[in-house]
């Protein structure tokens, strides 16, 4: 999900493929963008999580040039490849407009914007691979929030498993990252096997501490290993 303003933007799992909805009466309706991105074309762009900037989006960072509309970043994986984390972005005002979305195409010392066949990943981890992610595998990049108070973007990630928490932090959209933590057994969940064990793994944006220092993270489940379909919160701290 990503508010901007007054406007809703729902970032939709059909199974096949992720389409992009929009409500500007609070979430009572939604409207599906008549565009989508496939999940099932090996090599395919698709998008997981918002950059989160605070409420109505008032905390973003880059503005388009020669407006007053701030860019809106989305990451996603490239279907068939679990191990990388690509960065796209769209101006606010366009979010609807498939040829205004853009690609990171450059590194972390000097970065440009293309499109997709020239699209370089922001983020690499070879920890990410396994077989039980299925030939159409993508990274699996929950949340993605800015710590305005550190200046640093933090994203979660999880292998397969919800026990395989991935935890990035970087300074800027596209890196250079550092891995803030890692563990395939988060949690001390038992004997997990099913990925379907896990929904989201989400740092929610408007509970962090007024230091940025301490954080809730969100789950829920749809199995049965983990008792948890329900809102579940747990607490979060940074330390240096």
């Amino acid at each position: 999900m990503l508010g901007i303003g007054n406007t809703i933007y729902a970032n939709l799992d059909s199974g096949t493929a992720q389409t992009l909805a929009t409500s500007t009466d609070g979430g009572s309706t939604f409207a599906l963008f008549s565009w989508n991105f496939p999940k099932t074309a090996a090599g395919s762009f698709v998008p997981e999580t918002f950059v989160q900037y605070g409420a109505g989006y008032a905390g973003a960072q880059d503005i388009v040039p020669g407006t007053n509309s701030p860019y809106v970043y989305a990451y996603g994986g490239k279907v068939g490849d679990p191990t990388k984390i690509f960065l796209s972005r769209v101006p606010a005002s366009q979010i609807a407009t498939q040829a205004a979305w853009q690609w990171f195409t450059g590194t972390n010392q000097s970065p440009t914007w293309g499109t997709w066949g020239k699209a370089q990943p922001v983020l690499i981890d070879t920890t990410m691979n396994d077989p039980l992610a299925g030939a159409n595998a993508i990274s699996s990049s929950y949340s993605a929030v800015w710590f305005p108070q550190l200046g640093r973007y933090v994203v979660t990630a999880r292998k397969v498993l919800i026990s395989e928490l991935r935890v990035y932090d970087s300074p800027k959209p596209w890196g250079p990252w550092t891995t803030a933590y890692s563990s395939d057994n988060w949690g001390n969940f038992p004997n997990i096997t099913s990925q379907q064990e896990t929904v989201s793994l989400n740092i929610h944006p408007s509970l962090l501490s007024a230091d940025n220092k301490t954080f809730w993270l969100t789950y829920s489940s749809i199995g049965s290993q983990v008792p948890g379909d329900n809102y579940n919160l747990v607490k979060g701290t940074i330390s240096p």
